[in-house]
């Protein structure tokens, strides 16, 4: 491969059967949606076409432990560069990208593809004189959420001017789902051609998986596995996650099932309110804010059903590692989740605020239970044929390699 210098950044004369370099851009690593997608990418062993790198440009977290345990490069450009400011960062990733000898920046939602398009863009680099003039890496941008920027307001219509320039810079664009590649043409004006749609993949667990997570949650002293009906909602405490209906469903559960116990999974601002709501409810027997784990499985193993009451999706990381488990699902009716769950097919689903609606849903489910696990063997085959990481990273290996030809 040709030796890559400040002056000159060219692609590879051939590519062969040699592995490409892939530097993975993302704000954080905190143990969010699109985070553990880029985990599934650069740590699956089901595919080891690309060397992947990954650089956090605001900030490490929990992922980054786990990533560096697994022998993958981790940067974190603003500790490289000692301060926040943009300029300093992006000098960072430049350098991180010349010394690692990349063959394509994979950009993780739009923040991340508006430093790659500062780097790679001739107008944008000029724009703002960064120093060492633009890189030629070509650059991949995958967009992780139904929503591409803030609702309403000065501050949606400024990041919206920005993403529609900075969606200039990227040669493949990426949708996770058929709902965001609908937004994607529709709000940014791409070209067919300029997108694909590659769905997230989540590791398919093999018996010894299932044993383990089993065993890990019977020796977990925060579970109780007496038989009772166990619920389990994974994702941040913040308001998009819709956290609240749940709680305020469960009052009306334990009418039916007064030994319900309720586990919800994750870690966010959030917290104090919701323990607040639990407490006002008297539900704290029953309603358990466990904090984040890294070991979601032995919490899908002990689930009855998994609950998720999002405002919106990409698609949702959740929902398809409870599939991947053949966890039964009830989920909000909402782009993105829809994508994924059918009604009375692959799971259920209820009209997103209606709480009453909610606890219909979940009452059916668990007095059902013989209808409900067809409905997880049948989640279980599309994770498997569709959402596996084998599946997910073929696909971007194609968008990779496609890039490269076309540059």
């Amino acid at each position: 491969m040709t030796n890559r210098t400040e002056a000159e950044f060219q692609k590879p004369t051939s590519l062969g059967k040699r592995q490409l370099r892939i530097l993975h851009l993302i704000h954080n690593l905190d143990r969010e949606g699109a985070q553990v997608v880029l985990k599934n990418i650069v740590t699956s062993t089901e595919s080891n076409r690309s060397n992947h790198v990954v650089c956090a440009w605001k900030r490490g977290g929990p992922i980054q432990d786990d990533l560096e345990k697994l022998g993958v490069k981790v940067f974190v450009a603003s500790q490289i560069a000692k301060t926040t400011r943009k300029k300093a960062i992006l000098s960072a990733i430049r350098q991180i990208i010349i010394s690692q000898h990349i063959d394509v920046i994979h950009a993780h939602m739009s923040d991340s593809l508006f430093l790659a398009a500062m780097l790679t863009n001739p107008i944008i680099n000029g724009s703002f004189r960064l120093t060492g003039g633009r890189l030629n890496t070509p650059v991949v941008a995958t967009h992780h959420s139904n929503k591409l920027t803030p609702s309403t307001g000065l501050e949606a219509f400024f990041w919206y001017i920005l993403l529609f320039w900075s969606a200039r810079a990227a040669s493949k664009h990426v949708a996770i789902s058929v709902s965001v590649y609908q937004q994607l043409k529709s709000k940014l004006l791409l070209v067919d051609n300029k997108m694909s749609v590659v769905n997230n993949g989540v590791p398919i667990p093999s018996a010894e998986d299932i044993e383990m997570a089993e065993v890990a949650a019977q020796n977990n002293s925060k579970v109780n596995i007496d038989g009772s009906p166990i619920l389990v909602l994974v994702g941040r405490l913040v308001a998009l996650k819709g956290i609240k209906q749940l709680i305020s469903a469960s009052a009306l559960l334990l009418e039916s099932f007064p030994k319900l116990n309720i586990y919800i999974v994750g870690e966010g601002p959030l917290r104090a309110e919701l323990e607040g709501q639990i407490n006002n409810l008297g539900l704290l027997d029953h309603v358990h804010l466990v904090g984040a784990s890294d070991n979601i499985p032995m919490w899908l193993s002990t689930a009855d059903l998994f609950v998720s009451t999002s405002h919106y999706e990409g698609i949702p990381m959740g929902i398809l590692e409870a599939m991947a488990w053949k966890v039964p699902v009830v989920a909000s009716n909402v782009p993105g989740s829809r994508d994924i769950v059918q009604e009375q097919s692959t799971g259920l689903l209820y009209p997103l605020h209606d709480v009453n609606g909610l606890v219909e849903k979940i009452i059916w489910g668990l007095n059902n239970r013989h209808q409900l696990r067809q409905y997880a063997e049948t989640a279980f085959d599309i994770a498997s044929n569709k959402f596996s990481t084998l599946t997910m990273n073929n696909s971007y290996q194609d968008v990779y390699i496609e890039v490269l030809n076309h540059e």
